[in-house]
């Protein structure tokens, strides 16, 4: 692809090199990390995902509450109000539930398991443009 390209979809360029490809829902998985050890509130997740990878590849925080709501509904996370906060307006703090520690485990298994495709495929595109480009 020329340098700047700006395709759709899986053919996307980012102008500034290469950038990871969105995994749909894989900010479930991120969120519940970060429950799993402390119960927080919406705007210490979004800091939370900014830590983990996201500096560079920002999550919108609508979707970070649209997606903390949806964990909620299928019971992965629970929420209460604090009104303990000494300043500002209560906030709603986030807690993992054993059903979303159970959630959680499953998503490991599978990035490990697709970690292992992805690094087959990596290993076979390196050998085949070894090959292609012939000895030195």
């Amino acid at each position: 692809m020329p340098p700047g390209f700006r395709g759709h979809g899986r053919h996307r360029r980012c102008q500034r090199g290469p950038m990871p490809q969105r995994i749909d829902g894989f900010i479930e998985p991120a969120l519940l990390l970060l429950l799993r050890n402390d119960p927080t509130h919406g705007y210490g997740l979004m800091e939370g995902l900014q830590g983990l990878w996201l500096r560079d590849y920002p999550v919108d925080s609508s979707a970070v509450y649209r997606t903390l709501r949806g964990l909620e509904e299928m019971g992965m996370v629970s929420s209460t109000w604090d009104t303990d906060i000494t300043s500002g307006p209560p906030r709603r703090m986030y807690r993992i539930t054993p059903d979303g520690e159970e959630y959680l485990a499953h998503w490991a298994d599978d990035l490990r398991a697709t970690e292992e495709v992805l690094r087959a495929f990596l290993a076979a595109y390196d050998r085949r443009a070894a090959e292609a480009a012939g000895p030195p």
